[in-house]
């Protein structure tokens, strides 16, 4: 089949930033395909500026909405869809056809409603792409939103011709919500890079007043549940008083978490450090990863850990009964189960045994470490559109 043109509907506004490696990633995916043109959900007088179209790559292309009001973007988005594709047809070459388009959204919600209007106003192929685990219990009671969210996803995705799911939790449970054919909802992990720094911090070097360190590395917001990281951390602190807590990350519940702390009178012991990229000089220096999320798409962080054979204790999440079943280094308790948690833990501190799992024993559906063999597996999803 001749390259298709794909035209994403996106939210996420680093791409504008130069030398972002999601900038990066898009000019990459651009590659795969005739054109990328991409839809960025945006405000007015925001990171865009007043563009109406950047060229990012040789075949990549942003389009800020630019709305008034983020009740706009949705049909801002439509609107700019549709002048892409009248474009499109107008200049038509050899490499592609104009009649081989596929919209593809990073959401089953705003972003995907805006990509089925575009779909079937220009006869597109419709590709949905799920990267959280939107039908857990805990998603409606984070944020009211999602509830509308949940509903807007049950409309939109049995009209998508290939769903992209990144776990498998989420591509059974979308299958049995929906009743979807599993042949339509594909398993494409995210990819992991294997960053292993010659030099870099040493946790234990950095904080030499703890013997032992335990580790969460995330998005300081509701959903990721730290407050139950710092509850479980307080009851371990009782019976070992040489522990240290190290959270790595930003967002708005930092503030909020730094007070819980000092209410909890654990603060001598909590470390808050900023995002990095790269989080491997931390994994192998530290000696346990907790995760306490009530709900991932996929849990990189917890692959991460895994791969570097820390121990780990997680909610039950994302891949982490996959993991589970994997290595017997990690442990699985359910949200809030706060006693589980530091069972689990003080069992770890106790067995002291890091095993590094070994890449061949994982399945493909759960890992990709190959650059160029995720993008052939995700130009692959795409076109797959015209096959369902």
């Amino acid at each position: 089949m001749k390259s298709p043109i794909v035209i994403m509907i996106s939210t996420d506004r680093n791409m504008l930033k130069e030398g972002s490696a999601v900038r990066a990633r898009m000019t990459e995916y651009g590659n795969l395909f005739a054109e990328l043109h991409i839809v960025l959900f945006s405000l007015r007088q925001s990171d865009s500026g007043s563009q109406e179209k950047i060229e990012i790559g040789l075949h990549t292309f942003v389009y800020p909405t630019s709305s008034a009001h983020k009740l706009f973007y949705m049909t801002d988005a439509y609107l700019i869809g549709k002048k892409i594709v009248a474009s499109a047809k107008k200049s038509n070459d050899s490499s592609s056809s104009a009649d081989q388009i596929v919209v593809t959204a990073q959401d089953p919600f705003e972003t995907g409603l805006s990509a089925s209007w575009l779909a079937k106003k220009v006869a597109a192929r419709l590709h949905i792409q799920v990267h959280t685990d939107f039908l857990s219990p805990e998603f409606k009671k984070i944020f009211f939103l999602n509830r509308i969210r949940v509903f807007l996803a049950g409309r939109i995705l049995p009209k998508a011709d290939v769903i992209r799911t990144v776990s498998k939790r989420i591509q059974k449970s979308v299958a049995e919500r929906y009743r979807i054919p599993l042949k339509k909802i594909s398993i494409l992990p995210i990819f992991t890079e294997q960053k292993r720094q010659q030099a870099g911090i040493n946790l234990h070097a950095k904080y030499p007043q703890f013997e032992y360190i335990i580790l969460t590395a995330s998005r300081l917001t509701k959903e990721k549940n730290l407050p139950l990281a710092l509850r479980v951390f307080k009851k371990i602190l009782q019976n070992h008083p040489k522990v240290g807590l190290v959270i790595v990350g930003d967002g708005p519940e930092l503030s909020l978490l730094m007070v819980l702390a000092k209410e909890l009178e654990i603060a001598d012991s909590v470390i808050f450090e900023l995002w990095v990229n790269d989080l491997s000089p931390y994994m192998d220096s530290t000696d346990l990863f907790l995760s306490t999320s009530f709900y991932e798409g996929y849990g990189l962080t917890l692959m991460e850990a895994v791969l570097a054979g820390l121990p780990v204790v997680t909610s039950d999440v994302g891949i982490a009964p996959d993991l589970a079943a994997l290595s017997p280094i990690v442990s699985v308790c359910s949200n809030e189960d706060l006693e589980c948690f530091v069972e689990k833990i003080e069992q770890a501190m106790k067995n002291k045994v890091r095993a590094p799992l070994e890449i061949s024993l994982v399945p493909n559906e759960m890992l990709i470490t190959d650059r160029s063999e995720y993008l052939q597996r995700y130009k692959n999803d795409i076109e797959r559109s015209f096959a369902n």
